[in-house]
This record gives structure tokens, sequence and C-alpha cells, in this order.
């Protein structure tokens, strides 16, 4: 399995390099390619909201277990993307992991408090000539990715949001754009 997980990371990257992307169109390419192959999900059946944190299971968070099941939760996907963006050694892009504070709405009151759980995206330095880009953003494939109700991922709408827009950014636990 992990062999067959570094070629697949391998072959992204090189799909990427023949493609002749900059940095920018790399980052579209990658998020687009994980957020329409991979969903969001747990091995273990009978999660609850409640205890997710501790009942979430090591497959669950291992990017191999993702590329081999097609599904992951937010740690696999930041490492996915980590993972290709490190392959890629690309000049001007680099990929951290972030974790957050996650946020849910009361279905009741509509008040928004801090969910037990935190939450795991991409920081990514980027510095792209062609599009004059150059700064520090926030990127999560978790809440773009496919499901039942979105087949083919959520689009772009946790994409690339730069670091100084994101301070009081507070996400309702499950909500899409």
């Amino acid at each position: 399995n992990v062999v067959k997980a570094n070629l697949e990371i391998d072959n992204i990257g090189k799909r990427i390099k023949e493609l002749k992307l900059s940095q920018y169109e790399a980052m579209v390419y990658i998020h687009k390619y994980i957020t329409k192959n991979y969903e969001y999900g747990f091995h273990s059946t009978t999660i609850t909201r409640e205890d997710m944190r501790e009942r979430i299971n090591e497959r669950d968070r291992s990017m191999i277990s993702a590329i081999q099941d097609k599904m992951t939760v937010c740690v696999g996907f930041a490492a996915l993307t980590k993972a290709i963006i490190d392959r890629l050694n690309m000049p001007g892009l680099i990929c951290a992991y972030e974790y957050a504070d996650v946020y849910e709405r009361d279905k009741n009151t509509e008040e928004i408090t801090r969910f037990q759980g935190g939450h795991c995206l991409n920081k990514i330095d980027i510095t792209d000539k062609k599009y004059e880009i150059d700064g520090t953003y926030l990127s999560d494939a978790t809440i773009d990715s496919r499901s039942v109700n979105h087949p083919n991922g959520c689009g772009y709408g946790y994409f690339m949001y730069h670091i100084s827009d994101t301070k009081d950014f507070k996400n309702p636990l499950g909500k899409r754009p």
C-alpha cells in the first residue's frame, strides 16, 4: 500500500510537471484532484459528533489508507496535499499543516460555539510571478471534498484564503459554501 500511495503521488506530480503549471496553477490542480477523488469519511460506522475525537481511528488519519480507500478525515486531506506539494519540490511553493479550532452552530439557538475537536488544513506559502501572488494562504480540501450530496466535490469554497483574511474566520462544522 505504501508503494501504491507513493506511485499515485508521483503520478500527480509528474502530470503537474508535464503541464508546466505555475505554483498557483499547481495548487488549483492539486485541490481539484483531491476534492474530486477523495471523500470525507470514517472507517467506523458508529461515530457520533460527541465522541468523534476519541473514536476516529488511525486508519482514518492515514494518508496511505486515504489513497487506498479514497476516503479520509481532515488530517488525511492535509497530509495528501502536503505530500504532493513536497514531492513537486517547486520553488516558491511550501506547504505545512495548520491546526484550527472548529465552530458549530446550535440548531435551536443559531449560536456559534467552539467544537471540542480540532481541524487540520494546509498553510501554503506561495510566490507565483505569473499571477503576481506572494503570500501565505490557508487551504482546506476537506470541506470541498466529494460526498454523497456532492459527488464531484464542492469546488473551491475553502481554497487559498489569504492568512490576513482568516483571523476571524469561523467555519460552522459541516457547513459548505
